[in-house]
C-alpha cells in the first residue's frame, strides 16, 4: 500500500505541474518542457547505461547518454525554427558513425575481443531512450498538431500515464486471480492489462469529446488510437522489464519514491511517443 500511496503522489504532483509547464508558464515553444524531456532523457540513459554496467557489458560510458540528449535537443531546435528543417535523419546517422568510428580505437586485444558488446551497448544507450524521447519533444511541432500542441501533448501524456496507474491498481487489487506468469515480468496479471487497455480507449473517447475545439477526433478514431496507445504503453513497460531481468535487478534506480528509477516511470512512453507522433495527425 505505501508504494500505491507514492505512486499516487507522484501523478498528484505530476499533472498540476504538467499544467503549469503547458499551459500557465510563457516559454518560446515550450522550452520548459522540452528541457524536462532532455534532462529525462540524460537521465533515462544513464540508467539504461547503468544496466550493461552491472552485467560487465563494455560501453561508452557517459558518453552515449551525453550523445542521446542530441536527438531532444535538435527535435526542439528544429520545430522552434532556430536551425533548418529536414536534418533529422542526418543527426542520426551522424551519431551512429560517431559510435562506429569510436569503435575501431582499441588498446589490446582483449578491447578488441569487447568491440561487438561495446558498439551495440553504446548504441542502444543512444537510441533507447535518446531516439524515442525525442518524438516526445517533436509533440510541440504545430505545424502537425495545431497552434496550440500543449492539448495534444496532455492527451498523450494522459493516455500513457492512465493505463499505467490503472493497471498497476487494478494488477495488485486483483492480478493474483489472473498471473499471466510471463518469464520477463512473473507479476503480471491479464486483469492489469485489459484495464490499462480499456482505460486509454475510454481516455481517448473522452478527450474526443473535451477537446473537440482543439482537434478533430471520431469516435472511430479516438477508439483507434486508444487501443494502439493502450498497447505500445503496455509494450514499453515490459521492454524494460526485459532489460531489468537480463541484468537481474528490480528497479532501474532508486531516483523515484515508489516507483524505482527514471525509467520505470517512463518506460511506457517510449514505444507509445512515436506511434503516437505518427499516428495522431493521420487521425485528425
Amino acid at each position: 500500500m505505501r508504494n500505491l500511496f507514492l505512486r499516487i503522489l507522484i501523478l498528484v504532483i505530476f499533472f498540476p505541474a504538467l499544467w503549469l509547464i503547458l499551459f500557465v508558464i510563457p516559454d518560446y515553444n515550450h522550452l520548459v518542457f522540452n528541457i524536462v524531456t532532455i534532462l529525462v532523457t540524460l537521465v533515462a540513459g544513464l540508467e539504461v547505461e547503468n544496466f550493461f554496467v552491472k552485467k560487465n557489458i563494455s560501453t561508452w560510458k557517459f558518453v552515449s547518454p551525453f550523445l542521446g540528449i542530441t536527438l531532444p535537443i535538435y527535435s526542439y531546435l528544429e520545430i522552434a525554427g532556430l536551425i533548418p528543417k529536414g536534418y533529422y535523419s542526418l543527426v542520426i546517422v551522424s551519431l551512429i558513425m560517431l559510435v562506429l568510428i569510436r569503435g575501431i580505437i582499441a588498446t589490446s586485444k582483449i578491447t578488441i575481443n569487447k568491440r561487438l558488446e561495446f558498439l551495440s551497448s553504446s548504441l542502444f544507450v543512444i537510441v533507447y531512450p535518446g531516439l524515442f524521447l525525442s518524438y516526445i519533444a517533436r509533440l510541440t511541432d504545430p505545424s502537425l498538431f495545431g497552434p496550440e500542441p500543449q492539448f495534444a501533448m496532455l492527451f498523450f501524456l494522459s493516455l500513457v500515464f492512465s493505463n499505467d496507474i490503472a493497471a498497476y491498481i487494478s494488477g495488485m487489487l486483483l492480478g493474483k486471480y489472473s498471473r499471466l506468469n510471463l518469464i520477463v515480468s512473473p507479476k503480471k496479471s491479464l486483469i492489469g492489462f485489459l484495464c490499462g487497455f480499456f482505460v486509454s480507449i475510454g481516455i481517448a473517447v473522452l478527450y474526443s469529446y473535451v477537446l473537440a475545439d482543439y482537434f478533430l477526433l471520431s469516435l472511430p478514431s479516438a477508439l483507434l488510437l486508444g487501443g494502439l496507445i493502450g498497447l505500445s504503453t503496455i509494450a514499453g513497460d515490459l521492454v524494460e522489464s526485459v532489460l531489468k531481468r537480463a541484468c537481474t535487478v528490480k528497479d532501474s534506480g532508486s531516483l523515484m519514491a515508489g516507483r524505482g528509477g527514471l525509467m520505470d516511470t517512463i518506460d511506457s512512453l517510449l514505444i507509445s511517443a512515436p506511434l503516437f507522433y505518427f499516428l495522431f495527425p493521420l487521425l485528425t
